[in-house]
């Protein structure tokens, strides 16, 4: 193909922009990023050639949605936002190219369709699309987009996108039975299939994403009822460990064996067990749900040896969790469940290891927040992404559980802080 080097060239120009205008880093160093642009430059290559002139503008957005999901790892709403608006953005700076070019040359050197001037043509296209993607208002344009995209259902983007793609294959057959003298069968196979394929990796990609979501939301689907049944057990244990050492010093001053004395001695006189301390901590958590969920995530830190600090403020009362419904309950245990997770997670290979666990009252609302230190360097921007995690491609999936529950309650906020060395997950609960 003659014009394969200007596909080239104008495709890195786009990958670039894309970066720039998502603000995502791009690693020229890994195969990621080859592979990537490899697949979706030989995707427009084969629309170019074989696809009809005025279905091009339809694939091209699909092949750009393509990319940013394999090269940026974006969810299904960003990499198809992210698809046509550079798209949208690439024919603004063709249109101003052609303005500057039209009033400096004569319009049959800008229109000739040579292969160096079509080059020279796409290089000079490429810069201006860099430069309007660097523009700070072009960058916020984009995240107000976002925060609107993220408004819409998931299902409704795969829906309407496979929509397109099936009144495109009825367009197409159309022209075909139609216009067979215009349309070849060959370039209608090729072209419909590419369209096809992209549809094909979208829903792939969301039933993916759907899946990884609904097996973490099984993995935290408390019973409330099961959570204080737990709770009456924590405190029966309680009192069965206290009636024990009773024994234990009943039978320590009835007995006149040294050897047995010396034995109990040593179990009355040891220090406190890290089980005992967490349930003498957890006395000052009302009871309700919230003691039996922090309470075995506690344990969970004490046995990966990371310290913790649990603070509740006096004002928060039994009575006052009562005041919450079981639905909302019921939801903030899951919530507390992940966030508490995500937290041993975010420490476990850190050298020093530190969790704080606070309850108070603010603005006459509930408050829990959960502080872990934190090293490396986390995107704040993409953190509640599906499959966005620091931890493994098995993570990443726990805070978008998060999002939908707090969505699904008006009840609850969630959002996250970061300050100095330290990661804040912080819920408030209206009472």
């Amino acid at each position: 193909m003659k014009y394969a080097l200007s596909f080239l060239v104008i495709h890195f120009f786009f990958t670039i922009s894309m970066g720039l205008l998502a603000n995502e880093k791009i690693n020229f160093k890994s195969k990621r990023f080859y592979i990537s642009f490899l697949i979706t430059y030989v995707l427009l290559i084969l629309n170019c050639e074989f696809s009809l002139p005025f279905l091009r503008i339809i694939i091209n957005p699909f092949i750009y949605m393509l990319l940013s999901k394999l090269l940026f790892k974006m969810n299904i709403k960003e990499s198809v936002l992210l698809g046509i608006l550079i798209i949208i953005v690439g024919i603004i700076s063709e249109l101003i190219y052609n303005i500057i070019a039209f009033s400096m040359l004569s319009h049959a050197i800008v229109v000739m369709q040579e292969p160096l001037l079509v080059l020279i043509n796409n290089f000079f296209i490429g810069i201006i699309l860099i430069v309007i993607c660097s523009i700070k208002q072009m960058r916020k344009t984009y995240d107000f987009l976002l925060q609107i995209t993220n408004k819409i259902n998931e299902k409704q983007i795969v829906f309407i996108s496979l929509l397109i793609v099936i009144l495109c294959n009825c367009l197409w057959w159309f022209s075909y039975f139609i216009f067979n003298n215009v349309v070849k069968y060959t370039n209608l196979i090729i072209t419909s299939s590419i369209l096809n394929l992209a549809s094909v990796l979208l829903v792939l990609f969301y039933l993916k994403v759907n899946n990884k979501y609904l097996s973490m939301s099984e993995k935290y689907n408390y019973s409330l009822q099961s959570i204080r049944e737990f709770e009456l057990m924590i405190e029966n244990y309680k009192i069965n460990t206290h009636e024990n050492k009773n024994q234990f010093r009943t039978i320590r001053n009835m007995s006149k064996n040294k050897k047995i004395n010396s034995y109990i001695d040593a179990l009355l006189d040891e220090s406190i067990t890290d089980d005992e301390k967490v349930l003498m901590d957890i006395q000052r958590i009302p009871a309700g749900g919230l003691r039996g969920i922090i309470y075995s995530k506690l344990l969970l830190m004490h046995q990966k040896n990371i310290s913790t600090e649990l603070v509740i403020d006096k004002k928060i009362t039994s009575a006052k969790v009562n005041n919450i419904d079981d639905y909302t309950l019921t939801a903030i245990c899951r919530i507390l469940g992940v966030l508490l997770d995500n937290a041993i997670e975010g420490v476990n290979n850190l050298e020093n290891k530190y969790i704080m666990v606070e309850l108070y009252e603010e603005d006459k609302e509930l408050v829990i927040s959960i502080t872990n230190n934190y090293e490396g360097y986390v995107d704040v921007g993409s953190i509640n992404q599906p499959g966005i995690s620091s931890k493994g491609k098995e993570h990443g999936y726990g805070l978008t559980l998060v999002q939908r529950l707090v969505k699904k309650n008006k009840k609850i906020q969630h959002r996250s802080e970061f300050f100095e060395d330290n990661f804040m997950q912080k819920i408030k609960i209206k009472v």
